[in-house]
């Protein structure tokens, strides 16, 4: 299992150790085996506890330790296991071993312990018996448990809820529209944008966006900064809050002595000119040229053509001139000193005007999250430390917890943060001081891909340096992940980068394999294809990525693979986005971020389609999608008919018509209770009245969204609309782990870091590796091992920078170089079986991972192919894995409602224009409904921010986002400023206005709610306005084909608006 050297390092309970772990070596089951050695040694779960960064990984490390556990309780195959808590019950699949790992684990604790089998029954029975104890968790898990103890001291309330990423860009979203509605009526921030973005900018939100979201995790280190900066003293104002902003903000001129510099200018114009530099054009021309620039005193021209003067040749040979030479150079070395310092400070000055904005936008979200109580990721760091920096409170929480925790085990080392570090740091210090405590971290630099979330790589060594000879160090080297072929490849790419540690496969080759004759799975050799396809433009060889990757794709599946075996790594969003549209177009299913989302799984969108037609019931568009889906299966001839029927709804003509009908008794019903009853219970009753999951192959989902449902009606929000709103808000958050879809996997390396594939494509190879970390601002960190913080900020845009500050841009490509040589790192050892990497040639870039890897192998391509070991056939099992769900009890299954056959040439009741058409027309209805006043100096404006709101709710792809840009854009422009329609729009502030309210009033004792589109509330009147789109005009058919019947249209239409007048008058009297 371990050499024995390491199985004395790593079992011994009182030594500290930093473990250096490769991809694939096994360092979640290392740390899982220390921790179980420990828990065996002392008996004191409490005791220990183990940090990693992902709660999919403490809950593997979890599963490990009680399955380990398991092993020990007892060695025979099928005694049945003891029962553990539920959590455990669902995917035991990082516990499934071989009987040789069993074995190996078996023999290694035998060897330690005395009566193991009976330590460890007793063992495991305390642990399930006193669960909360058992302290595996994410590191932000343990800060929050920091903060609930000490809420006050970092001024937050006892009750904050932490929010996923997803949900923070949410609500970044929403802040930023604020300040952007703010900001249309306030000149002050409509100059600050057009300073930062330029007047000409065309999406101003998704750039200040950008913008924002790249400064957010250094905002405080930043505000921290700038404010200690006494040389910019204007800017303590603002960073410290008091006061507004914007008024505190005075421009402050650099305060350097321009005279001064513009005198050492003169001076050295006229010793040039009076010097013997014979003929020299290009002097006398440069001469003329900084004459010019100092009558204009155009001092940033100046300087920059003065600093390009000293690096000219001939300038540097009128230095070595002994008559003038001296005097040349102390003038030269003055103009220098004082061009640089001017230069600097009026970096700081066009800092602070790009950065107000930002500052101005992260107090609106500080105060944002302050307001519904909520915390980031980042802020449990940071409220974390100021709580800790208050010394009574840090004495006492540390003494606490260092009397609690006597064995700290770490995962993930390399991207541990300064913050995270800074908060731990004293724990260690007391663990390493202490005896039988033990500090255990793991981790590689290699994979630190992180960094622009605050994680810092060069801690793992810093730390052994902090405590000379307390921390030993080991290395595990031997991957059991990828075959042979796969790790010889990497080491080759990668064995010229310092701090590489090479790897060993355990594996079994690919020749031997061959000259064996083995087949099974498990024997079978591994390869890696290099494949050049052309030389191309970026744009050019993007595209002929895709359509390669199409090929390879048909190719692999041709030799056994399924698409579920194939992953492709992306470096950006957006690549993997088109990539899955072109695999989509080409018939080939894909998985990604996008589709694992709850709502698109199969059948959750047939119930948000009821849940959206209950909320107005008089729209036929999604009761005609219910009736259609597998819920009901009614035929779309049928459907037709009952749409052109006297003019009435869809549900009025099943009542009328067909009462007796399962269909129509059973919307009757759930429309009776949905005014009554929470989402949740609402949600309940559908499942049980229609039996859902008897409809559809896969039930997991719906479960997920009942579970969704419940906690909604936990936060106190009971409102069917406001939960359709949050489902479609919060799409993309709401992920679904227990999704069936069959399709090859497309990633970015970010998302893959801790996954493995069988195979792996790398299409996206050529870019360039010393890119730029943020597109307004330059980054100086320190250098040194003690120094790791940021240390400053510059302006990136001023053209005086790069004369005096050139290492800062050096320093950054090499970081980004660094992080780029990670990320493929990580990619290619995510293979197991194969791995295919796709590039090009292209003149423009000189430093890609194509490049890097063709270059560092040394390898020779044989038709622009380079192949190691074979492609083998190989079968798959066509047995899928049952996977188990939680069934509710309160459902009542039903028998399924026999379906109707639908003939194949009958024409449907929603043709795919009509389908189109209803659609947009929904997509019209929204954003008009984040409309209220409109006028000429706020029509651009609200127009983006409608289309902003749009986007957000209904497209889930750049090109879906560019579609509904085009066709809202001019249509709402139309609309706004057509002149019939102004009384609608263009109000004054004594209209008020409400939008999608919902009124509901007795009719003959009847209870009735509607929900009107827009209400104008004037001093002797009010306006109820109503959208109708996505009808079609009536027309003569002579086909005598079933038609839209407009008169009857307008009846029902007439009729509708005669209730929204009696409602709203009961209401208003």
């Amino acid at each position: 299992m371990f050499p024995i050297h390491m199985q004395k390092t790593l079992f011994d309970a009182n030594t500290n150790l930093a473990l250096l772990a490769s991809a694939g070596t096994g360092k979640t089951r290392t740390l899982s085996l220390r921790f179980l050695d420990l828990y065996l040694k002392y008996e004191n779960i409490a005791s220990i506890y183990a940090l990693t960064f992902t709660n999919k990984a403490s809950r593997e490390m979890q599963e490990r330790i009680v399955r380990y556990l398991d092993i020990l309780c007892t060695r025979e195959k099928f005694v049945e296991p003891v029962r553990q808590p539920a959590c455990f019950l669902q995917n035991q699949a990082s516990g499934n071993l071989t009987d040789e790992e069993e074995r190996e684990i078996a023999e290694t604790f035998e060897l330690r312990f005395k009566d193991i089998t009976k330590k460890a029954r007793r063992l495991k029975h305390q642990l399930l018996s006193n669960f909360s104890d058992f302290n595996v968790s994410t590191i932000h898990s343990f800060l929050n448990s920091i903060l609930k103890t000490i809420p006050f001291q970092a001024d937050v309330l006892p009750d904050f809820r932490i929010i996923e990423t997803a949900e923070e860009n949410i609500l970044i979203d929403k802040v930023i529209d604020e300040f952007l509605n703010n900001a249309i009526d306030k000149s002050d921030y409509k100059t600050l944008i057009n300073e930062v973005l330029g007047k000409k900018h065309r999406d101003t939100k998704n750039t200040i966006k950008n913008m924002f979201l790249s400064l957010l995790p250094r905002m405080l280190e930043i505000r921290e900064i700038l404010t200690m900066n006494r040389a910019c003293s204007p800017a303590c104002q603002i960073l410290s809050g008091r006061g507004s902003w914007l008024e505190n903000f005075k421009e402050e001129k650099p305060s350097i002595d321009i005279v001064c510099l513009q005198q050492d200018c003169f001076k050295i114009i006229k010793l040039l000119k009076n010097s013997d530099c014979g003929n020299n054009k290009n002097l006398e021309k440069k001469i003329e040229t900084i004459e010019r620039l100092f009558k204009c005193r155009a001092k940033e021209d100046l300087i920059e053509e003065i600093m390009d003067l000293f690096n000219k040749n001939y300038f540097k040979k009128l230095k070595e001139n002994l008559r003038i030479g001296p005097e040349l150079k102390s003038i030269a070395l003055s103009i220098y000193c004082r061009a640089k310092e001017f230069a600097l400070l009026n970096n700081r000055k066009l800092l602070f005007d790009n950065l107000k904005l930002f500052f101005a936008i992260h107090n609106r979200f500080q105060d944002a999250k302050k307001d519904v109580n909520v915390v980031t990721f980042s802020d449990l760091e940071n409220y974390a430390l100021k709580a800790l920096s208050n010394s009574q409170t840090k004495e006492y929480l540390y003494f606490k917890s260092s009397s609690q925790i006597e064995h700290l085990l770490i995962d993930e080392f390399q991207d541990t943060s300064i913050i995270q570090w800074e908060i731990l740091e004293p724990i260690v210090e007391e663990i390493i001081a202490g005896q039988n405590h033990s500090f255990f971290y793991v981790g590689d630099p290699n994979q630190s891909i992180y960094r622009f979330r605050g994680g810092e790589s060069r801690l793992f060594d810093h730390i052994k340096n902090k405590f000379p000879g307390k921390i030993q160090s080991e290395c595990l080297s031997e991957n059991y992940r990828s075959k042979e072929e796969i790790v010889s490849f990497i080491n080759s790419v990668f064995s010229f980068v310092p701090g590489h540690q090479p790897m060993k496969s355990m594996q079994i080759p690919n020749r031997d394999c061959c000259e064996a004759g083995k087949s099974s799975e498990q024997e079978q050799g591994g390869w890696v294809v290099v494949e050049n396809i052309g030389e191309y433009g970026q744009k050019e060889g993007a595209k002929a990525s895709g359509s390669k990757v199409i090929k390879i794709i048909k190719t692999l599946k041709k030799k056994g693979f399924d698409y579920n075996d194939i992953a492709l790594l992306v470096r950006r969003n957006q690549t993997g986005i088109k990539l899955s549209k072109i695999l989509e177009e080409a018939g080939i299913p894909t998985k990604s971020e996008s589709k694992s989302s709850l709502i698109y799984q199969e059948g959750i969108c047939d119930v948000i389609n009821l849940l959206r037609w209950l909320t107005n019931p008089c729209e036929d568009f999604y009761l005609s999608l219910v009736l259609l889906s597998p819920l009901f299966c009614i035929e779309e001839k049928r459907i037709e008919t009952l749409r052109t029927k006297k003019g009435y709804g869809l549900l009025e003509t099943l009542k009328n018509k067909y009462p007796d009908w399962q269909a129509t008794k059973k919307l009757q019903k759930i429309l009776e209770i949905c005014d009554f009853v929470s989402p949740y219970e609402l949600i309940s009753f559908i499942y049980s009245l229609l039996n859902v999951m008897g409809h559809y192959k896969h039930s997991g989902a719906f479960s997920a969204l009942l579970e969704l449902a419940y906690k909604f009606e936990n936060e106190k929000r009971n409102s069917l609309s406001s939960f359709i709103e949050y489902l479609q808000q919060y799409r993309q958050t709401l992920e679904f782990s227990g999704s069936e879809i069959n399709g090859v996997q497309i990633l970015t390396c970010h998302k893959a870091k801790g996954l493995e594939f069988p195979v792996v494509l790398l299409p996206e190879t050529v870019w360039n590796m010393e890119g730029i970390e943020n597109d307004q601002f330059v980054f100086e960190y320190g250098k040194t091992s003690a120094e790791f913080t940021l240390n400053n900020i510059y302006y990136r845009k001023d053209i005086l920078l790069k004369l005096f500050q050139k290492e800062i841009f050096q320093d950054e490509k090499k970081r980004v170089y660094d992080d780029e040589l990670n990320n493929l790192y990580v990619a290619m050892t995510r293979a197991k079986e194969g791995l295919w990497i796709i590039g090009y040639d292209n003149n423009r870039l000189s430093k890609t991972w194509f490049d890097f890897i063709t270059k560092s192998a040394k390898i020779s391509m044989e038709n622009n192919i380079y192949k190691v070991g074979h492609i083998q056939d190989c079968e798959k099992s066509t047995k899928k894995k049952r996977k188990s769900f939680v069934k509710i009890e309160k459902f009542a299954f039903y028998p399924k409602q026999k379906k109707i056959i639908i003939p194949i040439k009958e024409k449907a009741i929603i043709s795919d224009e009509q389908r189109n058409i209803l659609k947009w027309g929904e997509i019209c209805h929204y954003a008009l409904s984040k409309i209220e006043k409109v006028n000429e100096r706020n029509l651009e404006e609200t127009i983006h921010l409608a289309i902003d709101n749009t986007k957000k709710m209904y497209s889930r792809s750049q090109e879906e986002q560019k579609e509904i840009a085009e066709k809202l854009e001019p249509l709402l422009k139309d609309i706004l400023t057509d002149k019939d329609l102004e009384f609608i729009f263009n109000l004054d502030d004594k209209v008020k206005v409400k939008i999608e309210t919902p009124i509901y009033f007795k009719k003959t004792k009847v209870g009735i709610l509607k929900r009107t589109d827009r209400l104008l509330i004037r001093d002797d009147l009010i306006e109820v306005i109503d959208y109708k789109t996505g009808e079609k005009p009536a027309i003569k058919n002579l086909a005598d084909k079933p038609a839209y019947n407009n008169s009857s249209r307008n009846k029902q239409y007439l009729k509708q608006m005669r209730d929204y007048k009696l409602g709203v008058s009961k209401i208003y009297p």
